[in-house]
This record gives structure tokens, C-alpha cells and sequence, in this order.
């Protein structure tokens, strides 16, 4: 027989594990999302997966928002939407599953998942953080596609250290990276920034921009291809103007 105490204490337990266990989005009610995105007070998660501006989101209970640059914003939840709102331009996300240390969103328009995980860390206003180079947003399934800034060039650069040109399929050389220099062949060019969705490298004094255009299919082609020498851009939360 369980005694009136230790009965009290075994149904509090089912009522928190029940409160904070994970749920899918479309379990979400009312403010249930802000339980699990800012806490008691504030959170912070890191992308884990997928591509998006937001490498880091930082929600507080309030309603404010803070991502890598340590620039403020707000942010709006209604069940499994999630509105991350930057002065005049809004960006929509659809919660896919939620828990106190990891949720999956889409962004509207794209199919793509996106993965966060829970930090420890707290995100400074205009404090820039996530500058440390990491291969990994190069690297997808098969490798990533990427278009240059200016011009037509569209790469992919493949997880075997080859880069095709994603339009013709021809091989255009090798590649790699250590710490902050980017092997293109035997070129060693320093790495400005590489993020989920911005790659900038230098070459002999010039900035070389690329942007992430999606997943690379095996032979280097991509999906988001739609005539020679286009591609369709990847549906992406954040102002690509601020840094």
C-alpha cells in the first residue's frame, strides 16, 4: 500500500513528467512552446542540424529574442507557430517536436529541418558569437551546393573533397579544410566566415562570397537547380544584412 505522502509525491511526478516530457508540434497548446523555448526565464539553443541564419536562438519568457550577432528581435508563439519578427520583416517557422533540450522546426517554404540543441550559454547584446570555423555546414548527406555572390558559379562541394560544378558536372578540383584555411587544390585561402548559410573566403586581397543554395544530390547536381546558371534560393530566417 502506497503511504499518503509517498502517493502525493508518485502524482506530482506524473503531472511534471507529463508537463515537461517531450511532445510532437501539433501537440502544442496555447503558450506550451514558450515552456520548452525560453523556461523559467531564458534559453539558449545552437543549430544542430539543417541550414538556417539563426545558428543560435536565445528566448527569453517575455517575448524577446536574441540570435548570434547579439542582435535583439522578438518572437510570437501560437502553439506549433513560431513568428521570429526583425522590425518590419517576419520569419515563420512550424514546430515539428519540442522537448527541454531539443526541438525540430521548418521554416514556411522549406522542407528542410532544423535541429536545435540546448546550450549553456547566455547570448550578450552585440556580442558576436559562433565565428569558429566549422566544416561541418559544407558537409551534408552526399556534400552541399553553393552559389557565388557574384556571377553564375554554382559549386558543390562533396563529401569525398571533390568540388563539380553543380550546372555542368564537371570535377573542378579538390578541397578541404584545416582550422581556418580553405584548401582549394593546392591554393591556401583564409576562411572570413563559414555558417550555416555564408561562406567567405579571401583570395589575393579580394572577398569571395558564397551563399548556401541546398543539399548536393550524389553526382554533384542539386534540386534546387532551375536553369542553367540559376538556382532557386533556400527559404531563410534572419536579415542576410546584418552580421
Amino acid at each position: 500500500m502506497i503511504k499518503p505522502i509517498g502517493f502525493i509525491a508518485f502524482c506530482a511526478l506524473l503531472v511534471a513528467c507529463g508537463k515537461n516530457g517531450p511532445k510532437k508540434g501539433s501537440q502544442l497548446k496555447g503558450q506550451d512552446a514558450v515552456e520548452y523555448l525560453a523556461g523559467p526565464e531564458l534559453k539558449t539553443w545552437k543549430l544542430s542540424a539543417g541550414h538556417d541564419y539563426y545558428e543560435y536562438l536565445q528566448f527569453d519568457t517575455k517575448g524577446g529574442c536574441m540570435y548570434q550577432s547579439g542582435h535583439p528581435v522578438k518572437y510570437e508563439v501560437d502553439a506549433d507557430s513560431l513568428v521570429v519578427v526583425e522590425g518590419s520583416e517576419s520569419f515563420s517557422y512550424k514546430l515539428l517536436y519540442v522537448s527541454d533540450k531539443l526541438f525540430k522546426m521548418t521554416m514556411s517554404g522549406n522542407s528542410d529541418t532544423l535541429v536545435y540543441k540546448l546550450i549553456n550559454k547566455k547570448l550578450e547584446e552585440g556580442k558576436y558569437v559562433g565565428k569558429k570555423i566549422d566544416p561541418r555546414w559544407i558537409k551534408g548527406k552526399h556534400g552541399t551546393t553553393w552559389k557565388f555572390d557574384e556571377g553564375e558559379k554554382i559549386y558543390s562541394f562533396m563529401n569525398d573533397g571533390t568540388i563539380i560544378d553543380a550546372v555542368t558536372l564537371k570535377k573542378i578540383d579538390k578541397w578541404k579544410i584545416k582550422d581556418s584555411v580553405f584548401f582549394f587544390g593546392d591554393t591556401k585561402l583564409e576562411i572570413y566566415r563559414l555558417s550555416p548559410v555564408f561562406f567567405d573566403y579571401n583570395l589575393y586581397g579580394m572577398t569571395i562570397k558564397l551563399n548556401y543554395v541546398g543539399e548536393a544530390n550524389p553526382d554533384g547536381s542539386s534540386s534546387r537547380l532551375q536553369n542553367v546558371g540559376e538556382a532557386e534560393p533556400v527559404p531563410l530566417g534572419g536579415n542576410s544584412n546584418v552580421e
